[in-house]
């Protein structure tokens, strides 16, 4: 990979984990908070609201928020900035309207939803202010994409981390106790971070200078990228949602409430690789326009195969002591998450390793290959869910999503090699594993050795187990000097007699 692009690559990355970091941070405190101040019930429905509302937000952006992400960096190298302003407006407006279109009926029909799917009437107050909060999002939403397509990763990172800032803030400032109070800040939240947004935006684009090309100019070329994209989130939206309203709705809010604080738990494996997707995006894009193939093909090998080296390690956390992180991060409520936990973290790292080769077909203009994996993987979900649900609740859940990750990756891994050439280091990888599991087993030998307390074992445990496996992944050579040198310029500190040490001969 030429030197520009891996530096560009690697500074993208660095500011985009550094802010997804404290993002999560403050994403998993707000849940925390909202573990000790509402009932597991109410936790439940709350997230049951989000993912009501979540489902149809996706209807709103027809898939112009990836076309943006797409276009803007080609439109910026050929300098052509009335098409820039252009396709920004086209965006800003059609999702104004569709966002009214969508949620002025939830708002008029809560009362009757709240009775005839969440069977409970008292959620129709908190449906309708989150439903406003959708509303008021708008231009946080519509704007973000457009920091992404001109690589403004600062801008791009720091809109989520202070909309959390925001909702904390309120809850421990104010005496916020109840699903209402909780509504009220995510509502306060959405109005202030879509004012930020937008001021932001017009501080990178003087957008009242620039002559806006006609709509037609541009409408055509975004709407050939986004439909394809549209439907793909659609597919999204079901994965990340309808599991949610299908506990709610087969079983009850506790198993929601138990899923949800599964599910963000086993997403920490995730914040590296969101980070790095979205900086390789617009990168991608660049090098496929420019014909460079070769570059993309070992770029690809590399990546899966780093990828996959440092999510072994952190998912072993997650799935040898599930019981001890939800104790610690939630309360006692929640350690019947336990299973569902091991299972997300198993599927989390299928859905990571997927995420890179969706982004390298998306990248390389062929959207479509992506349309067909994730419908037929939400259309796999709902079904597996149906079964699942109702005997095994938020384990099962789990399950399927598990499952369902995994035949996203092998489907984005068939559908890339039809589309561009590229070799994976099988032997590598596969030694990986080995290394994984030799590690996992030395971890369930050695807790069952051993009678102290659950923390000090946690920490005895896991010590021997890095250790185990970084001198089992220095002695089978997975890592080599290409490798270490992506590591070193993505920022990532090696002390110098580790390196020695791992590229020893």
């Amino acid at each position: 990979m030429p030197k520009n692009y891996v530096k560009r690559l690697a500074e993208g990355t660095t500011i985009v984990l550094l802010f997804s970091i404290i993002g999560a941070l403050l994403g998993y405190g707000l849940r925390v908070i909202l573990t000790k101040i509402l009932s597991i019930q109410d936790f439940g429905f709350f997230f049951s609201i989000m993912a009501f509302t979540g489902l149809f937000s996706i209807f709103r952006e027809l898939g112009l928020s990836q076309a943006l992400v797409k276009y803007l960096p080609e439109f910026r190298y050929k300098k052509e900035y009335g098409k820039i302003k252009a396709s920004i407006l086209l965006n800003i407006y059609i999702q104004l309207a569709l966002t009214l279109i969508i949620f002025l009926p939830i708002i008029f029909f809560a009362d009757d939803i709240s009775k005839l799917y969440f069977n409970n009437p008292a959620i129709a107050t908190p449906l309708k202010i989150i439903s406003i909060s959708s509303i008021l999002s708008i231009l946080m939403v519509a704007v973000r994409p457009v920091f992404q397509g001109f690589e403004k990763m600062i801008e791009y990172s720091i809109i989520e981390p202070v909309r959390l800032v925001i909702v904390i803030t309120l809850i421990l400032l104010f005496p916020f106790s109840g699903l209402i109070d909780v509504s009220i800040a995510y509502l306060i939240s959405a109005g202030l971070v879509s004012l930020i947004s937008f001021i932001l935006l017009l501080r990178i684009i003087p957008l009242i200078k620039i002559k806006s090309a006609k709509f037609s100019d541009v409408s055509k070329l975004l709407f050939s990228f986004a439909i394809p994209t549209m439907i793909t989130g659609i597919g999204y939206a079901i994965l990340n949602y309808m599991d949610t309203l299908m506990l709610l709705y087969f079983r009850n809010p506790t198993e929601v409430g138990l899923y949800q604080v599964a599910l963000p738990t086993s997403q920490w494996l995730l914040y590296f690789m969101t980070a790095f997707t979205i900086v390789l995006f617009p990168v991608i894009s660049e090098l496929w326009a420019k014909k460079q193939k070769e570059t993309l093909s070992s770029s690809l090998s590399m990546m899966v195969k780093l990828s996959f080296v440092f999510l072994i390690p952190l998912s072993l956390i997650f799935i040898a002591f599930p019981e001890i992180i939800l104790r610690m991060l939630f309360t006692e409520t929640y350690v019947s998450a336990a299973h569902a936990l091991q299972l997300l973290a198993i599927g989390t790292i299928f859905y990571s390793l997927a995420s890179i080769f969706m982004v390298f077909i998306n990248a390389t203009g062929k959207p479509k290959l992506n349309t067909y994996t994730i419908l037929i993987a939400a259309i796999l979900n709902v079904f597996m869910n149906l079964i699942l649900i109702p005997v095994y609740g938020a384990t099962g859940t789990a399950f399927a999503t598990a499952a369902t990750f995994f035949f996203m990756l092998a489907a984005s891994a068939y559908f890339l090699r039809r589309n561009m050439p590229y070799s994976i280091p099988l032997f590598d990888i596969s030694k990986t594993l080995f290394i994984g599991i030799t590690t996992l087993l030395f971890i369930f030998i050695i807790k069952g050795m051993l009678n102290i307390d659950a923390w000090l074992e946690a920490f005895v445990v896991l010590s021997i187990s890095l250790v185990i496996y970084i001198t089992l992944t220095i002695k089978m050579k997975i890592i080599r000097q290409a490798e270490m040198d992506v590591i070193k310029k993505a920022g990532i500190p090696v002390p110098e007699i580790l390196e020695k040490i791992i590229l020893k001969d």
